[in-house]
């Protein structure tokens, strides 16, 4: 009885995760449009449809990156690890779990700029965008942003948990955090697409596009 009423919670804790999730993607697709103001958090079940969306996306591609690791695996099994075959195939496959895990990195933003699954995953936008330079450039705006955002906190919390008035604020951070982070990434990415669609490299998202999934 006890384990079904914590499940029970834990389920619900899921929800307001992915209307959050699903807000997120609302961030970047207003920076994709050039917006100068963050959307309004009150379309729950559409924000929620959209974080749906998202996590369906992101667990279709770790089943997918899975699926290719474990068929490297069965092949090296199949020749044997003392093989010469085995080091070539852990090789070649060690390229593409990287190439293919650094070009799924683009699904996201790809997806923030044409907000449909449909046009995402046609015409190999996802491939061109990978291939551009704006895309690393947010890789690399990215991983310095979210390094010096995690040492600040890191020192923040460190202070502030040194006094005892200070550890509910440490206790608020740890939640508030991760969110900010979530938003702040989709934020750049919608940036980026915008910086990539001024430059002729993508297509434009129009002022008035739908800020969730079409």
């Amino acid at each position: 009885m006890l384990d079904s009423v914590f499940a029970f919670f834990w389920f619900l804790l899921l929800i307001p995760l992915i209307v959050s999730y699903g807000y997120s993607y609302r961030v970047g697709r207003a920076a994709a449009r050039g917006d100068e103001e963050v959307p309004s958090f009150d379309d729950w079940p559409g924000m929620g449809r959209d974080g749906l969306i998202l996590v369906g996306v992101y667990l279709a591609v770790v089943i997918a990156l899975a699926a290719v690791t474990a068929v490297i695996s069965l092949a090296v099994s199949a020749v044997g690890e003392s093989s010469t075959l085995a080091l070539p195939i852990i090789g070649i496959g060690a390229i593409v779990v990287l190439a293919g895990s650094y070009i799924a990195g683009a699904i996201v933003p790809v997806l923030i700029g044409t907000g449909s699954l449909g046009k995402t995953f046609s015409d190999r936008r996802i491939l061109e965008f990978a291939l551009s330079v704006h895309y690393l450039k947010g890789l690399l705006l990215l991983f310095v942003i979210s390094f010096g955002l995690y040492i600040a906190f890191a020192i923040g919390a460190v202070i502030l948990a040194i006094t005892v008035i200070g550890i509910p604020l440490v206790l608020v951070l740890y939640i508030v955090f991760p969110v900010y982070l979530v938003n702040l990434s989709f934020a750049l990415w919608g940036y980026i697409y915008n910086e990539a669609a001024k430059a002729g490299d993508v297509e434009p998202v129009e002022p008035d596009a739908s800020l969730g999934f079409e």
